[in-house]
């Protein structure tokens, strides 16, 4: 019998839990657009499953918003049991509640470099230090400027059974929250642009001390362990003028993790239908 159904977050699939009937050796899992199942070999149903796993999931060319019915047959003592139909409309729920590291870091680099210009340690034609995801276009933009890339994003611990966090309840109750992933090392380089190398020096110290000042920032969201080196490099040949930059590379741990709201479970009641 099914004694469980859900819409997978992922959309398009369906998970269904059996419960066999004593004695079952095996089940049939069939599946139609309707309730109109006249056997276990009901030449108009998709055969889902034949076997003995309890749990299965459903992805055979289901679409989301559509709803389908499924019916399990247990062979027990020669025959076959049929259970009650259940239902079941496939819908794409996850959500994303990774932390953006690069997003996170960008944010902090141009709190903390506005506030050095304007308590006047660094200085700026413009009277503010941009923060670009992308490489300047040198003729177009006023340096002293800042540029992060990320540069890898993978899975730094994995094990057997592992969540980057525990499932919890809701505080009223009413939700039960699960996710997938995986504790993710992320790698950014954060790259000082200028055209004089003492402007470079003071702009590598300050972003060394804005990252050292939000440490308790990145990890109160979800950015641990996070690690900041930096190097000097030069370029004569690409530009029309020297440019001195800065290269720094930062370094955390974070949880990329998708939730699923789990408030659309449905447990199923069923009474056996004997065919």
């Amino acid at each position: 019998m099914i004694s469980f159904v859900r819409a997978w977050a992922a959309g398009q699939a369906v998970q269904i839990v059996v419960s066999p009937s004593p004695g079952a050796v095996r089940w049939r899992l069939l599946r139609k657009a309707d309730d109109t199942f006249t056997g276990e070999d009901d030449d108009e149903a998709l055969l889902v499953y034949e076997g003995t796993e309890r749990g299965i999931l459903d992805a055979q060319a289901l679409a989301n918003g559509a709803t389908y019915y499924y019916r399990c047959y247990d062979f027990v003592d020669a025959a076959w049991v049929a259970s009650a139909t259940v239902q079941c409309t496939p819908a794409a729920t996850f959500l994303s509640r990774s932390p953006d590291a690069l997003g996170i870091l960008r944010e902090r680099i141009d709190v903390g470099l506005s506030a050095l210009v304007a308590s006047k340690v660094l200085t700026h034609a413009k009277g503010h230090i941009q923060c670009l995801l992308a490489p300047p276009a040198i003729d177009q933009i006023v340096l002293p400027v800042v540029t992060l890339h990320l540069t890898s994003e993978a899975p730094a611990e994995r094990g057997i059974g592992d969540e980057p966090r525990a499932a919890v309840v809701d505080p009223t109750g009413e939700r039960w929250d699960e996710h997938d992933g995986w504790l993710a090392r992320t790698e950014i380089a954060v790259i000082g642009w200028s055209l004089n190398p003492d402007e470079r020096a003071l702009l590598g110290r300050a972003l060394r001390d804005v990252v050292i000042a939000n440490l308790p920032v990145f990890d109160g969201l979800g950015l641990s362990l996070v690690e900041f080196s930096l190097q000097h490099v030069e370029d004569f040949a690409s530009f029309n003028a020297p440019m001195y930059q800065v290269v720094g590379q930062f370094v955390c741990r974070a949880p990329a993790i998708v939730d699923e709201a789990m408030n659309e479970i449905e447990d199923v009641t069923v009474t056996p239908i004997y065919e």
